[in-house]
């Protein structure tokens, strides 16, 4: 077979992003490289009728379109290479050129906190039983230095994990939130509204015999650690734990105590230096003795003296007469408590307002975040200085995060609440900044924790409009990998907080964005249709004009998904008039398309073939590249099918094909529609007769349909997939 249909679309796209306006301009450059034709082959090269045969010219071409970032990963250079017939790069001609691979190993470990104190014993032990696929058991109370341990071992093990390192924060996570981090990290998603045993199924499936290592950091007794232990023996498990499991009797346990003498006395000299430790070597041996050889107090005091911002003496007084305990701090003759206490009353007013900002979040977060937040403060040395102060950990370069014992001793102190919208406005940013990458959901993984914590601080204090900004992006994710417990349960709360404050926009971008999509999607039309119709009789309450639009242009597709036609096309009418003058041309390109859907229920091909064309025009106009390409995607796999019940294979084949290749840069969201593109081509090649292909992609379809859970409802998506599910029942 043939396999060139989609090189012109492909050569256009990959030119474009190049920035070579004209064809003439592409091959000017082309020239200089010593690759020299008439200006017209290109031309023809764009149109289909001639492609070129020669791998050396391509190869020429294909790294010229990277150099230029228009070509960015193996993937999009496969892509290319083998729609003319010429297979796949080898490693050798991979090798020399500049492109990205977007399934990078994740690395999620935090960087080892300085100063650590070798505890070779410990290491190597633990060391000897992961390298050979092992599951360690780091057990010992809060604060002795576990989580450095487990950090350490992550980062000396780190090359024999090639498929990448893993590391979740498991106290007072759910199962299912762990479960959603862990596949993520492994670059997948789950389908909506998983139950607990099908995820662990499918993610022990995902790891399957990978080379990873996972650290579950924090487990309590109440974690079901032996359901989340994966079942080969490549992978290893870190777990660090303050007592121990029940379901982990047979594991291998480390007991993580305190510091020897020799190691406390190290720790100590390290932070306040040779000459400190020798002047006052009897108190210091008072203070280790105080604090019972615990690593992180011993850091933290001992950065506070190599400060000189307190006194050994003051230190032993104070220590010797605390009577803040908590019992889960505990360390016998002192506490921790008592030891954030002294180092909290000697900071300044910058790095006590820092910290506070910081208490907000559990687990990583943004200094960028913070910066934002913490408006004229010099937010950067702070944070430096804080971590050198050991009461505050770097992540990477740009993440940080708290002891947990440290955020638990912050959360004791007043919040100041007036910080929230501004982090949430940060957040809000940086989602939408990242979402075009092609590692959106492994590099969101990492921060999930952090917006949760962040998003229910804001509802908790009654910020709704930050609130619902950030949902408006995290929510999206949260949707695309499968939670969609948690996204009805948001939308939930927000339309609370809505109706209790009569804040009527908002409660219009619940019913529209959250609700009637879920209903949707779980292939009931009726309720979501419903809800759509709340929805118009708020926006006449006093919407603005682009949610009142929304509201017309849901409730006018779901009139057609229900039969009313004529009722649909007279609400995207209304919401098509608003959008050319709001030019929104992300939502003009999904009125045109959902317009389409109507004139093919009525059989009229030609207009609906208008109306995708101009949804295309319309999305070509959108500058988010990601929003571009995906839905550019749809739209193809949508003339497709017109092209299919037409009975014009040889087209539908080329534009299904184009619509696999433009979606392919993106990660999978509910938003591509690569299923839909494989379900037409896999009818198609059932007509022309290539059974093997069409079986093949039959398969790759339904699992692809499984993973976003619409295996069952996708007929009532939209027009084009039901006219499919009609074809497909003529085969059966």
């Amino acid at each position: 077979m043939a396999k060139h249909s989609a090189f012109p679309a492909l050569f256009r796209k990959f030119r474009l992003r190049s920035e070579f306006e004209t064809l003439a301009e592409f091959g000017d450059t082309l020239a200089e490289r010593g690759i020299v034709y008439d200006a017209s082959i290109f031309s023809h090269w764009q149109k289909g009728s001639r492609i070129p045969k020669d791998r050396t010219v391509l190869l020429k071409v294909i790294a010229l379109f990277a150099e230029r970032g228009g070509i960015e990963t193996p993937q999009d250079a496969n892509a290319l290479m083998s729609s003319v017939g010429l297979g796949y790069l080898t490693d050798a001609e991979l090798s020399t050129l500049a492109l990205r691979s977007p399934q990078r190993a994740p690395f999620q470990a935090p960087r080892l906190p300085e100063p650590f104190i070798e505890r070779p014993v410990l290491l190597a032990a633990a060391a000897t039983r992961l390298t050979a696929g092992g599951i360690v058991v780091l057990q010992g109370i809060a604060a002795s230095g576990k989580t450095a341990l487990a950090i350490r071992l992550a980062h000396l093990l780190r090359d024999e994990f090639p498929d990448g390192v893993l590391w979740l924060r498991c106290e007072q996570a759910s199962m299912l939130s762990i479960l959603h981090g862990l596949m993520q990290g492994l670059g997948g998603v789950f389908p909506p509204d998983i139950e607990l045993d099908r995820a662990i199924e499918l993610y022990r499936s995902e790891i399957g015999d990978r080379r990873t290592l996972i650290v579950f950091d924090g487990v309590t007794v109440e974690t079901d650690i032996a359901a989340l232990l994966p079942n080969s023996s490549r992978s290893a498990v870190i777990i660090t734990a303050r007592e121990p499991h029940p379901a982990l009797p047979g594991l291998a346990t480390i007991p993580v105590g305190m510091l020897a003498d020799r190691e406390a006395r190290e720790l100590m000299e390290t932070i306040a230096g040779r000459d400190y430790m020798r002047t006052y070597r009897d108190d210091l041996e008072r203070i280790i003795t105080l604090v019972g050889n615990a690593p992180l107090p011993l850091a933290i005091i001992a950065n506070q003296l190599a400060s000189r911002l307190i006194g050994v003496r003051t230190v032993i007084t104070e220590l010797s007469e605390s009577k803040d305990w908590l019992q889960d701090m505990a360390y016998g003759s002192t506490t921790l408590a008592a030891s954030l206490s002294l180092s909290f009353s000697r900071l300044s007013t910058g790095e006590k307002r820092v910290l506070e900002i910081c208490s907000f979040f559990d687990g990583i977060f943004h200094a960028d975040a913070i910066a934002h937040a913490g408006n004229a403060l010099p937010v950067s040395r702070l944070l430096n200085r804080l971590v050198r102060l050991s009461l505050l950990e770097r992540v990477d370069d740009s993440r940080f995060q708290l002891h947990r014992v440290v955020r638990t001793f912050l959360q004791r102190k007043p919040a100041h609440p007036e910080y929230l919208p501004r982090l949430a406005d940060w957040y809000t940013g940086y989602i939408a900044s990242v979402r075009a990458e092609a590692d959106f959901f492994v590099r969101m993984s990492v921060d999930v924790a952090a917006i949760v914590a962040l998003l229910d601080a804001t509802l908790e204090h009654g910020y709704s409009r930050a609130a619902t900004a950030l949902w408006r992006e995290f929510g999206s994710y949260y949707w695309h990998v499968g939670a969609w417990q948690d996204v009805a349960a948001y939308s939930q709360r927000m339309e609370t907080l809505a109706q209790e404050q009569n804040d009527i926009e908002l409660q219009l971008s619940i019913f529209l964005e959250e609700v009637s999509r879920l209903y949707y999607y779980h292939g009931d039309v009726h309720t979501a249709r419903a809800k759509a119709r709340e929805a118009l009789k708020l926006a006449r309450k006093g919407a603005s004009p682009r949610l009142a639009a929304l509201a017309h242009q849901r409730y006018g597709k779901l009139c057609f998904m229900t039969g009313a036609v004529d009722e649909g096309k007279e609400h995207l009418a209304h919401a098509w008039k608003t959008y050319l003058e709001l030019k929104d041309h992300l939502y003009l390109s999904h009125n045109y398309r959902y317009i389409s859907e109507g004139y093919l229920l009525e059989g009229n091909i030609g207009s609906a073939r208008f109306l995708l064309e101009q949804s295309r025009v319309a999305i070509s106009r959108v500058p988010d590249r990601a929003y571009r390409e995906i839905y550019e995607s749809v739209i193809l796999s949508h003339l497709g099918i017109l092209a299919y019940i037409e009975g014009d294979l040889k087209r539908a084949r080329q534009l299904f094909e184009e619509g696999l290749a433009t979606a392919g840069s993106f990660p999978l969201v509910r938003g591509t529609y690569t299923w839909l593109n494989r379900f037409g081509l896999a009818l198609t090649f059932r007509k022309l007769g290539f059974a093997a292909e069409s079986r093949k992609l039959s398969e790759e379809t339904l699992a692809e349909m499984e993973r976003l859970g619409i295996e069952k409802s996708f007929p009532m998506i939209n027009v084009y997939a039901w006219r499919l599910a009609e074809e497909l029942r003529t085969y059966t």
